[in-house]
């Protein structure tokens, strides 16, 4: 049986990725019973396709999937999420991370501004995917999250220290999407969401 695909979002001949919606069966929908017909409050399983493997993204609403990737997606086109002159593209994981890990220490009561957070497209809880500009460029990066920050550690329980994922981060995956193709993907956006009627996040008709 195949699985049904909402949509696909080809980077190149070997990434990709893609919008997946379980069968009827397994099926699950926010607002009432799933039918056999897609609709805007369905759960959709977003994955990163690259080298035979297939990683999970984040799995929530299609509505909130596809106005996220499209708001993302005109916001880039228009250069409008530039990341500072001084980061380099496949480190902002690991400075949101930082930031993170800071806001996390029960004993901390400042404010701390994360200035990535508009850059976040997709996150799940050990991947993270960001679309952003760099020099007026796009730039997909999808990189491990820490998932630890707010875990209360169980006795015998073995987990990676916040320093050694610190020291051997790695970005999973950073590629440039150029401007043709990142329209294309909006144009796809925009058809789904005419096609299921989405016009707000969550708008219950």
């Amino acid at each position: 049986m195949s699985i049904p695909i909402v949509s696909s979002f080809v980077i190149d001949d070997n990434n990709k990725l893609t919008m997946i919606v379980p069968e009827l069966e397994e099926k699950i929908n926010f607002y009432g019973n799933p039918t056999k017909k897609l609709d805007k409050f369905d759960t959709v399983a977003v994955f990163f396709e690259t080298d035979n493997k297939k990683l999970l993204l984040e799995e929530t609403l299609l509505d909130l999937i596809l106005l996220s990737f499209k708001e993302s997606l005109e916001k880039t086109i228009q250069n409008q999420l530039s990341i500072p002159k001084e980061i380099t593209p496949g480190l902002i994981g690991l400075h949101s991370n930082d930031i993170e890990k800071v806001i996390s220490n029960p004993n901390f009561r400042g404010k701390t501004d994360d200035p990535y957070i508009d850059l976040g497209l997709f996150s799940d809880n050990s991947i993270e995917t960001w679309l952003y500009n760099k020099n007026s460029k796009i730039i997909l990066e999808i990189s491990p999250h820490y998932k630890w920050h707010y875990h209360r550690r169980k006795k015998g329980e073995i987990i990676t220290s916040y320093e050694e994922y610190r020291e051997n981060y790695k970005p999973i995956k950073v590629i440039e999407i150029s401007k043709e193709k990142a329209k294309k993907w909006l144009k796809k956006c925009k058809e789904l969401c005419k096609q299921l009627n989405i016009t707000s996040l969550y708008a219950v008709e």
